[in-house]
């Protein structure tokens, strides 16, 4: 394989793996802004350090027993 074959065989696996990057990152941002729009996380930026996912947040209240 020549090298200029080679080093146009890198480039477009790299430019390949940048554009699958991207994608997944705008399906985080994504998802992020969806939790943030149902209140299920506390953090108001994916970047801070401490994320805290709300307990129970999307599950209905448990229903009382009612044992007589």
């Amino acid at each position: 394989m020549e090298p200029n074959e080679e080093y146009k065989q890198i480039m477009q696996a790299a430019d390949e793996n940048i554009r699958r990057w991207r994608k997944n990152l705008k399906t985080v941002d994504e998802l992020w802004t969806e939790c943030k729009r149902l209140n299920l996380v506390t953090s108001n930026s994916l970047h801070e350090k401490k994320v805290t996912i709300k307990p129970n947040s999307c599950l209905p209240a448990p229903r009382k027993s009612s044992k007589n």
